[in-house]
């Protein structure tokens, strides 16, 4: 198997996760296959591949059936004499005949191929269906046979499936899991037993098949684990922006981003563009270098978020769709009617939001390109308190103080910082040397005025900050715990 130092290209990917799975496998008639997919005790015990079918043509699959000579007669026999100790009768008419045949084809030495070929005595293989069986039903039925000094064909799978995401806990996954729950330890976990009693009441058919599995059968996630399976932080997760899938490299990932960001775009068919971000948010306006890494150059997007259409062209303009919690969480914090002044309003995202509440909200951006988008979101989503403004944040809120929509009597500024924002945005708006926050008309008020809300655990480095900058100490009483 190749190592992940030696994957240049998608071709080389899809050569690596190739692999093969040893199974037993259920045979019966294609009219009672919905029958049993119903079944939700027999269900649980199903291979489930992502993108692999449930339920498998004989005729196409014939060739992956494994000559096991007396093995699969034998595991068969055990099945019914298993059922028939827990007081599973006897089987009558046709099934019972139908049963019968099974065990002489499948005891024989195989001299009659087409007889050895055939799993229901009286179906044609065009009626004829396979079910392939999970790790964890080999492993039950290895721990049932191994107390009759039986044991399973050597090489068939006990592993759990990769991304058989079906929580069996609670059924049990095998014997050994239902004695230390107290149960008997001779017996079969429930759900299993209930589908041995539906293989010999139905006269389902069990033999061994040997399946080929490979990059169309595993998701995003998979491959990569696949791929790099000593690696803990490949990038399973990437911010999503409409077609734009952005990630983060780390330098040891460096040459094999490309790679990824194929795996990534051939995937997700919703992703058009997969980027990688070269450089940290310095500039005013908080864009970044793009590399792109896979796709098309097209960075003029269209996403929703809480049934608002967004446009933006994010190779111009900040957005971050990570932070919807927290404009949620803000949208849950404003009353119907109320004012809302956005000051750093990128595209326009909380105004959006925050007018179906019927507020009237004033929104500003310094980056012209946020702001022609701002209005065309506006316009989008039919929206009509909105005002919408391309200014410097001091002289936007100068602006509205002038315009006297708030109370008389406010005299504090409140401003929750977030950790990543209060050293290099807004401690720098709420004042810089020499300036005051507000207009003189509200009473100048200054940094004396002003709150900040952080951590306990950035407490002291806050304080130093807004020494520095404010040109006068923060008491403790002016910083309140971020929430």
């Amino acid at each position: 198997m190749r190592n992940a130092v030696d994957i240049k290209t998608l071709a080389d990917v899809k050569e690596k996760v190739k692999h093969e799975k040893r199974t037993h496998c259920l045979v019966l008639n294609k009219y009672r296959v919905n029958e049993l997919l119903k079944n939700k005790d027999a269900k649980i015990w199903f291979l489930n591949i992502f993108r692999f079918p449930s339920v498998l043509k004989f005729r196409e699959y014939q060739g992956c059936l494994v000559e096991t000579g007396p093995y699969d007669g034998e595991v068969l026999r055990f099945i019914h004499s298993y059922v028939e100790s827990l007081g599973g009768g006897e089987v009558s008419g046709q099934v019972s005949g139908q049963v019968n045949d099974q065990l002489s084809c499948q005891m024989t030495s195989h001299a009659n191929d087409s007889q050895a070929g055939t799993p229901l005595a009286d179906a044609p293989l065009a009626d004829c269906r396979l079910i392939p069986l999970n790790a964890r039903f080999n492993r039950a039925l290895h721990e049932l046979m191994q107390r009759e000094g039986k044991g399973v064909l050597e090489g068939v799978d006990m592993r759990p499936e990769e991304g058989d995401e079906r929580d069996v806990a609670a059924e049990g996954g095998g014997v050994e899991d239902v004695a230390q729950q107290g149960a008997a330890h001779q017996d079969a976990p429930p759900a299993l037993e209930k589908l041995l009693r539906v293989i010999k009441a139905e006269g389902i058919q069990i033999r061994t098949i040997q399946l080929q599995f490979g990059y169309d059968n595993m998701n995003t996630s998979q491959v990569l684990r696949k791929v790099f399976p000593s690696e803990s932080e490949v990038i399973h997760k990437y911010e999503m922006i409409g077609h734009i899938a952005h990630l983060n490299f780390c330098e040891r990932f460096e040459n094999h981003k490309k790679v990824i960001a194929e795996i990534i775009l051939d995937k997700n068919k919703s992703i058009r563009t997969v980027i990688n971000k070269k450089d940290s948010l310095k500039n005013v306006h908080r864009t970044f270098t793009i590399e792109l890494l896979a796709g098309e150059e097209n960075y003029l997007t269209m996403l929703r978020e809480n049934d608002i259409k967004v446009k933006l062209n994010y190779e111009l303009m900040y957005w971050n769709s990570k932070l919807k919690k927290e404009r949620d969480r803000i949208y849950s914090l404003v009353e119907n009617n109320s004012i809302v002044v956005d000051v750093f309003a990128g595209v326009g995202i909380f105004s959006l939001h925050l007018s179906k509440k019927n507020c009237l909200c004033f929104s500003n951006d310094i980056n012209l390109h946020a702001y022609n988008f701002m209005n065309v979101n506006i316009k989008l989503n039919k929206r009509r308190s909105i005002l919408t403004y391309n200014l410097d944040a001091r002289a936007f809120v100068c602006m509205l103080l002038r315009l006297g929509i708030f109370s008389r009597d406010t005299s504090t500024l409140a401003m929750q910082l977030g950790e990543q924002n209060w050293r290099n945005v807004s401690l720098d708006f709420v004042n810089s040397a020499g300036r005051d926050v507000v207009d003189a008309g509200k009473g100048k008020k200054r940094a004396a005025d002003c709150k900040v809300d952080c951590k306990e655990d950035c407490k002291e480095d806050c304080k130093e900050d807004c020494k520095e900058d404010c040109k006068e100490d923060f008491a403790d009483e002016r910083f309140a715990n971020k929430r």
